[in-house]
C-alpha cells in the first residue's frame, strides 16, 4: 500500500477520531475515583556540570533546574 501525504493525513485523522471517540476500548486500566487529590510539589535545584559549558565566551559549571514530585 503506497501512502501519499494526503492519504496519510486522512488515515491519521480517522484513527485519531476513533481513538478519542472510544477511549475505554483502548485503555488497559479502568480509572478509579480516588478520595485524595494528587499533590504537586517542586523545588529549585542547581546541577553541577561535570564539564564546563561554554557558548560564545560565556561559561558555567552549574545550571538551574526544577525538581518536581507528585
Amino acid at each position: 500500500m503506497n501512502l501519499d501525504r494526503r492519504n496519510f493525513i486522512k488515515t491519521a485523522a480517522v484513527m485519531t477520531t476513533a481513538f478519542l471517540a472510544v477511549p475505554s476500548a483502548f485503555s488497559q486500566h479502568k480509572q478509579k475515583k480516588s478520595s485524595s487529590k494528587m499533590k504537586l510539589s517542586w523545588a529549585p535545584y542547581d546541577l553541577e556540570l561535570r564539564h564546563t559549558f561554554t557558548i560564545s565566551g560565556f561559561s558555567r559549571k552549574k545550571t538551574p533546574v526544577v525538581l518536581t514530585k507528585l
